[in-house]
Parts: structure tokens; sequence; C-alpha cells
């Protein structure tokens, strides 16, 4: 369990006293700020964060001016405070594919006093309603779809495998009330002991056995 945020003392050549801890987690759309305090003698220093796993070939994001004026590049923004002598980091609209190593340092003459922060980026929450994605049709079961679908004009016919013998065979039925018949090879299979259509008394129209 991540605990935010937590603090504790880091001790980098003398230059920084506090930071934010070394792994800064936050959420996809929301907004990202690390900070750092640094001791006396750095507070018209240029302050910069920059993104990569190396810190001496990584690419800045944003830099400060040596004053404590804010300054802001796309989303990344950066602004420091001299009186708490604390620079604060922030990176706005986040992605997932932000989750990366990032350095924080002060800008002198030789090498630079560097932090390393290591952001993680999870996924954005689920809002309640939000509509669920709509599955994919699935193959109709013959006690639930048959005989009727959707989109079917009374005198269209309507082919159907026969479920019992898994013969290619079709049977081909009218849904037409006036037209209640078998043809061809199908006739025959039923006539060979496969349960026919029952016919109402009324002419109405043929309704299978299963």
């Amino acid at each position: 369990m991540w605990l935010l945020p937590v603090l504790f003392l880091l001790i980098v050549q003398g230059h920084f006293s506090i930071c934010q801890e070394g792994l800064v987690r936050g959420t996809e759309g929301g907004t990202l700020t690390a900070y750092c305090e640094y001791t006396p003698g750095w507070e018209s220093y240029k302050k910069w964060w920059c993104r990569g796993k190396n810190w001496i070939s990584c690419r800045i994001l944003v830099k400060t001016n040596g004053t404590d004026e804010l300054v802001k590049k796309d989303r990344a923004s950066i602004q420091d405070n001299s009186n708490r002598r604390t620079f604060t980091m922030i990176l706005e609209k986040l992605r997932r594919d932000d989750a990366d190593t990032y350095w924080c340092g002060i800008e002198r003459t030789g090498v630079d006093p560097v932090y390393k922060l290591s952001v993680i980026v999870d996924p954005a929450p689920v809002l309640a309603g939000s509509p669920k994605p709509v599955p994919g049709p699935t193959p109709a079961s013959w006690d639930s779809s048959f005989p009727l679908t959707q989109g079917i004009t009374s005198n269209q016919p309507v082919t159907l495998i026969n479920p019992i013998s898994r013969r290619s065979r079709a049977i081909t039925w009218s849904m037409d009330p006036t037209l209640p018949s078998l043809s061809g090879n199908a006739a025959k299979e039923w006539e060979a002991g496969i349960p026919a259509f029952s016919h109402s008394q009324h002419g109405q129209e043929p309704w299978p056995p299963w």
C-alpha cells in the first residue's frame, strides 16, 4: 500500500534536504504534483525537471528562470518558492504513457545536484452508471429463437437445418399460413420417420415439434 505524500530525509551532496518520496503515483486524467526542498544558498539558482532513464541525457520538460515565477510548458509546470526553499513540479492531464523516470535538479556550473522520481500512472476509475460494452451476438438456441426471426416478412421462406439428424439438408418452411407444406427431399425424410410438423384443424401455419 502506497502512502502519499511521504517525506524522508535526503542528502545529495548537501544540496537537497527533504524531497517527496522517490515513487510518485497519479491517476489517468488527474494531476501529478512532486516537490523538493533545498538547503540555503540555492534560492537564486534555476530549478528544472526532466524525463528519461538517465538524467544526463533526459529531456527537460520545464525550467525556472531563477525567480519564483511559475513557468509552464504544455502540461508541465514548475515553480520555486525561495522563501521556503521549495520548488514544486506539476504534470496535468496525466496519460498512461506518462509513467516513466523523472529527475529534478538545480542548475549550476559543473554537475547539477539531482533527485530521481519514478512515476506510476493508474488507469482512470470506472464511474458508476457509465455505459458498459455491449457483448456481441451469441448463437441462439433452438428453444429460444425458433421459428420467428426479427425482420422476416410473413411470406418469406425460412431455411432450417434439421437439429435431430444433424444432416446438412435443409427444410423449407413457408411462413405464409395458406401454404403449410414441405418440399423436396425434406418431405421424404420426414416420411421416413422424422417427426413431421403438426397442422391445426383450422388451417393455421405448421409448428415444429421441438
